[in-house]
């Protein structure tokens, strides 16, 4: 794969038109960049996805045991994308568009949404911008003195997409079950954000 990571700071939605994305658009993510963890149990995977009433996905992420030096088994980007996957929602023309946003809500972890349960997650709308794609990491928590929700608007000067999804990483291993959780996390359209035709 020739696209590179890049973690690109948030912008503010000011600097240009903002679009989202509808539920049945979230239900069409079906592909992880770190393509391993398409075939290997041992990664943290999407359990399941469903649309619930009202507005926004659940999905349920399992996290597996905590490894030592092992990055990989502490988040996933899942996405829709032209490398794998049925790419739905790729080849979209955003040349109009500046920002892409999305809400994020912790709903629960292991299914306890009760205050100090589970530590931090970084989540983030992640979306192609030129040759490289990113995110703008909103974190949230049932921790003390932590938002359950954000949203996350990220900047690009992408043409058409050709990667578009959510990004959710442990921050640290501090809070969580070191045997492994499994998070449920509602993602819906950015209110202030145009949904895509």
């Amino acid at each position: 794969m020739a696209a590179g990571f890049i973690l690109w700071a948030s912008v503010p939605a000011a600097m240009g038109r903002s679009f989202t994305h509808s539920d049945a658009d979230l239900m069409s993510l079906d592909w992880y960049l770190n393509f391993s963890a398409n075939d290997d149990p041992n990664l943290p995977k999407v359990l399941d996805k469903r649309d619930v009433a009202g507005p926004g996905v659940e999905f349920d992420i399992y996290f597996p045991r905590n490894v030592k030096d092992k990055h990989q088994t502490r988040g996933i980007s899942y996405v829709s994308c032209t490398y794998g996957g049925q790419g739905t929602l790729t080849g979209v023309d955003v040349n109009d568009y500046k920002m892409f946003a999305l809400k994020f809500t912790l709903v629960a972890v292991d299914g306890n949404s009760s205050p100090d349960t589970g530590g931090l997650l970084n989540v983030g709308a992640l979306i192609n911008g030129g040759d490289k794609w990113g995110y703008s990491p909103e974190v949230i928590s049932f921790m003390q003195d932590h938002k359950t929700s954000a949203i996350s608007s990220t900047s690009t000067d992408a043409d058409k997409i050709s990667i578009i999804g959510i990004t959710v990483y442990k921050v640290s291993p501090i809070g969580w079950n070191p045997e492994g959780n499994v998070v449920t996390i509602k993602v819906e359209a950015d209110p202030n954000s145009e949904i895509l035709p």
